[in-house]
Order: structure tokens, then C-alpha cells, then sequence
């Protein structure tokens, strides 16, 4: 079986980040990385996006490709920044079309603090149907249902205390919500 060479680009306003949560996630194959389980993996190459709107963007991957790199993830603080990076998907097109590489939108899985702020500012929408989230949710997934039916409800009680309404909540009351993926609600 031969190794994946995999470089982590990371967002410039985390410039200064260890790395700490991506290797850790490689390690245990969790988050995005989840993809290589029995795999062997080998992260060949950390940088930044050089800074809006990514001037690094256009010269790392080719750098990468000269040292085996065939596969590139957008670390996981695009999507969990504060806004959430609104070049990443330019950045894919691009690095795809140019170098043809694969490229997979996150590392680590999505810490609960982020994935709670972020559901209620409600910012991810169009990353959410755009299915970027999809790899870095794959850990704590009834956490995350318990969560956002948590956050949901308060949003509710605090609209109905408001308007001055009686709540009864139920799970009925949030039909938009799988409930059939959590062993919890099974």
C-alpha cells in the first residue's frame, strides 16, 4: 500500500498555531483524516494561506506536489473562523485545476464551542448544503444533535417568552432534525 502525502494548509489569522489538534486527529484518523483509516499517512508540508485573499495559495501547492504531496486539507480554523473563510471553495477550484490535486475542506473534528456558536449565528447554511462540514462531523455526531436540539429549544423559549406564548416543547417540535441517526433517540 502506498503512503498518502498530505499537506495541511491553515488559515493566516491561526498563523501561529502548533498544529496541535491536526496531528492528533491524523494519529487517530478522526475528523477529515478519518478517510486514511488503515492507510499509511505522512503529513509532508504545514503552511498558511499567506493571508486574505490567500496569496499563498497560488505557490504552496506547487511546492507540495514537487515533494509528494498528493493530497491538501484546509485545516479546520477556514471553517470555524470567525467568518468562516469565503475563499476556501475558490481555493479548492483553483488548486484542483492547476495542480490536480485532491483537496478536502478540514483536519481535526469541529470543537463543540465552535459548532454551538456557529449554529446559532447561523453562518454555516450554505457550507452546511454545500457539504464542506460533512468530514469534520463525523465525531460526537448524538453530541451534536443533543446540542442543536439544546440550542433550538432555547432560541424557541426565548422567541415564546417574548411574544408572551405558552411552551410545551417536544422532539416533535424540531421535525427538521434526524433523530433517527442517535441511538439515544433510536
Amino acid at each position: 500500500m502506498e503512503k498518502v502525502k498530505i499537506g495541511i494548509i491553515i488559515c493566516d489569522r491561526y498563523r501561529t498555531c502548533a498544529g496541535g489538534k491536526c496531528f492528533r486527529a491524523v494519529h487517530n484518523r478522526e475528523g477529515a483524516f478519518a478517510r486514511y483509516k488503515g492507510q499509511e499517512v505522512e503529513i509532508a508540508a504545514f503552511t498558511t494561506c499567506g493571508g486574505c485573499p490567500g496569496g499563498n495559495i497560488e505557490y504552496a501547492p506547487e511546492e507540495m506536489k514537487k515533494n509528494g504531496v498528493t493530497h491538501i486539507h484546509f485545516a479546520t480554523g477556514f471553517i470555524v473562523g470567525y467568518p468562516p473563510c469565503p475563499y476556501m471553495e475558490y481555493f479548492r477550484d483553483f488548486i484542483v485545476e492547476k495542480y490536480g490535486m485532491e483537496v478536502v475542506f478540514g483536519t481535526h473534528p469541529i470543537p463543540q464551542k465552535y459548532y454551538a456558536t456557529h449554529g446559532v449565528l447561523n453562518t454555516w447554511k450554505n457550507l452546511v448544503q454545500k457539504g464542506v462540514l460533512d468530514q469534520t462531523l463525523t465525531r460526537d455526531r448524538c453530541k451534536r444533535q443533543l446540542l442543536h436540539f439544546s440550542l433550538l429549544f432555547k432560541l424557541k423559549k426565548h422567541f415564546l417568552l417574548f411574544h408572551h406564548v405558552q411552551l410545551a416543547p417536544t422532539l416533535a417540535s424540531f421535525p427538521q432534525l434526524r433523530w433517527g441517526n442517535c441511538p439515544i433517540f433510536g
